[in-house]
C-alpha cells in the first residue's frame, strides 16, 4: 500500500540492516515486487477463506491475501503467519481450519495472537473482548500441523 516502500526497504538493506515486513497480504502484486529484499514476513491470516468478506468488509481479500502467501511461501523468505483470536469472530473451528489450511501450503511456523485492545478504535469488539482459552486438545493438534506453533 505504500508507494515508496521499495525504496524505503532499500535504503534500510543499504545501510547493512535485515527487513521484515508485517502484512496482512491485501496488495499481492505490491508484495511479490519487494519479496526478494526482504529477509523476514510476518503475515496476518484473519479467519477462514470463506469468513474473510464478513470479516475484512472487502469481497476479494480472502484471494488477495492466499495469493500473498503462495508469493511469500514461494519465495523462500523466513515467515511467520499469525491469527489474532477474538472470541466473537474466531471460533476453534476456525483456528484449526486456518492452521490446516497454512499448513498444507508449507507454512512452517504459525502463531495464535490474542486480541489486543490498545489501539482498538472498534468499541464492540472492545466490548466483547473476553478471555479466550485455548485448550490443550486444540494445542496438541496444531503442534501435529505444524513444524513450529507459538501462542502470544
Amino acid at each position: 500500500m505504500q508507494k515508496t516502500l521499495r525504496e524505503a526497504i532499500s535504503e534500510v538493506k543499504g545501510l547493512g540492516f535485515k527487513v521484515g515486513l508485517h502484512t496482512g497480504g491485501s496488495f499481492p502484486q505490491q508484495l511479490k515486487i519487494v519479496l526478494p529484499m526482504l529477509d523476514w514476513v510476518g503475515m496476518d491470516w484473519k479467519a477462514p477463506l470463506s469468513k474473510y468478506p464478513d470479516l475484512t468488509q472487502k469481497i476479494n481479500r480472502g484471494s488477495s491475501a492466499l495469493q500473498s502467501a503462495n508469493y511469500v511461501l514461494e519465495s523462500g523468505v523466513a515467515t511467520e503467519f499469525r491469527l489474532t483470536i477474538h472470541p466473537s469472530l474466531i471460533k476453534e473451528v476456525d483456528i484449526i481450519e486456518v492452521a490446516e489450511k497454512v499448513a498444507a501450503m508449507g507454512a512452517g511456523h504459525f502463531v495464535l495472537q490474542y486480541f489486543q485492545q490498545r489501539g482498538c478504535i472498534d468499541r464492540e469488539l472492545i466490548a466483547n473482548d473476553r478471555p479466550f482459552r485455548i485448550s490443550t486438545q486444540l494445542q496438541i493438534k496444531l503442534q501435529g500441523l505444524l513444524k513450529q506453533f507459538t501462542i502470544r
